[in-house]
């Protein structure tokens, strides 16, 4: 996010442009190919645990990963779509929070609010 604004009752966010578009997409055009290689699954994992780890140092959980929500630019793999985000006191114990997020990418024991 480079910078955010209001501007009467809109609230306006400025991110960084992400040229070669979501992660969903880019599995989907390299399915008929065999997929992705396992060198790029890994390096893209590795590019979402640093921003997932980022996240949760500003005490930051996002609430709907899912491949849609991850933007690609040059190689990079970067999380995008906060609007279920929220800042917790403790990411560990978020057993009270709403059940937000994605049904096909939620972990089970989420939706069983365990």
């Amino acid at each position: 996010m480079y910078d955010c604004f209001r501007s009467g009752e809109h609230l306006y966010i400025v991110l960084e442009y992400c040229e070669d578009g979501d992660l969903k997409g880019y599995l989907d055009r390299n399915r008929k190919n065999g997929g992705i290689s396992e060198t790029e699954a890994l390096t893209f994992m590795r590019h979402l645990m640093s921003g997932y780890s980022a996240l949760l140092n500003k005490k930051v959980i996002h609430r709907d990963i899912k491949p849609a929500n991850i933007l690609l630019k040059q190689g990079a793999a970067k999380l995008s779509d906060f609007g279920f985000s929220r800042v917790v006191e403790d990411p560990t114990k978020t057993q009270k929070l709403s059940c937000l997020g994605t049904p096909l990418y939620t972990a089970p024991e989420v939706l069983a609010r365990q």
